[in-house]
């Protein structure tokens, strides 16, 4: 297990990267924007199961190859078009959960669960007609 913070320039210098996995850790803090450096190749971005508190950068819209996304819930995830499963939970996550996820219709899983999310589930997400799992237990939604 590791913990502390993730460095700022993580990521800046791998090019070929595909899969990130740093589930289950002590990471604390916010996600660096440098694991969005190089993600002309990323596909896969496990960040579930930590201590983040702050959302993923806006950059990962820029990150169009990625399908698997763990981590915090950003708005700018109705330009992944590809994203098949959404994992991210068991974080300390909170605010509400983006309108913008009833727009990607290719998500086949959500898993928002155990984390610090409020406010209304939106209603987007029953457009989601691919979705097979969703998760939303242990969180303030109405």
């Amino acid at each position: 297990m590791f913990s502390g913070v993730l460095p700022k320039n993580f990521n800046n210098n791998l090019e070929n990267l595909t899969d990130v996995g740093l589930s289950w850790n002590s990471f604390v803090g916010s996600i660096p924007f440098g694991i969005m450096g190089n993600c002309k190749n990323l596909s896969v971005l496990d960040l579930s199961s930590n201590n983040f508190h702050e959302e993923i950068p806006p950059g990962l819209g820029n990150c169009t190859r990625l399908s698997i996304l763990t981590g915090h819930i950003p708005p700018s995830l109705g330009s992944l078009t590809e994203l098949s499963k959404l994992y991210i939970s068991e974080n300390q996550l909170s605010g509400r959960i983006p309108p913008e996820i009833g727009k990607r219709r290719s998500l086949k899983s959500l898993l928002l669960n155990s984390n610090y999310l409020e406010g209304e589930i939106p209603s987007e997400l029953g457009m989601l007609s691919n979705l097979s799992t969703l998760q939303l237990f242990e969180n303030s939604l109405s």
